[in-house]
């Protein structure tokens, strides 16, 4: 994981704060002391102001975690539901829905201008859907799940 994003190499003291808070409240709930170990190695990349590679995945489902929620935002603030977001965008799995979501706005572009015929949306897999909007020019075919939006088709000129 060498493209590690800088920002989760160098954090700074409201973040560690930040994260140090919600990874307590996560780690305290944890039954399991096996369960327990990575993210205590964790936190001690955290106290030591950042995350070492290998960890990157802990802090990863910590945010989700927190975000999924709504609990920074309840239990922290905006501000700190909005570093969280910064931070979740700077990991492997943030940045790859932050490029999903770019994609689909591009995809998205395409139908500018245009009248819709059709717009539906249907259950594909369980926690899956799929989004088709149709123009005299232009289909977009869209799929919808927990890791966020993908584009599964576009076609132009049709």
């Amino acid at each position: 994981m060498s493209d590690l994003n800088t920002s989760l190499t160098r954090l700074d003291d409201q973040e560690r704060e930040l994260l140090l808070d919600e990874l307590d409240a996560f780690t305290n709930s944890l039954a399991d002391t096996e369960t327990k170990i990575p993210y205590l190695a964790l936190r001690r990349d955290i106290e030591a102001g950042g995350v070492s590679p290998e960890n990157v995945r802990f802090l990863e489902n910590l945010l989700e975690l927190t975000l999924q929620s709504g609990r920074a935002r309840r239990r922290q603030s905006p501000q700190a539901e909005k570093r969280f977001l910064r931070l979740y965008h700077g990991t492997p799995r943030g940045g790859a829905v932050k490029r999903a979501v770019s994609e689909t706005n591009e995809a998205l572009a395409a139908l500018k201008g245009q009248v819709l015929d059709t717009v539906s949306f249907t259950p594909n897999t369980p926690g899956a859907y799929r989004l088709l909007i149709d123009t005299e020019a232009c289909r977009v075919d869209l799929e919808i799940t927990r890791q966020g939006v993908s584009v599964k088709n576009v076609e132009i000129g049709i």
